[in-house]
């Protein structure tokens, strides 16, 4: 893709014990193509 850097986002969710709390983990990833 012309040698470009895109990024790709990465959402994790990781819920805890009690049904209505939840963390969200935000991860940006370099992807070179």
């Amino acid at each position: 893709n012309g040698g470009g850097i895109n990024f790709k986002i990465i959402n994790d969710f990781n819920v805890a014990l009690t049904p209505d709390t939840y963390t969200i983990t935000t991860n940006v990833v370099p992807v070179t193509e």
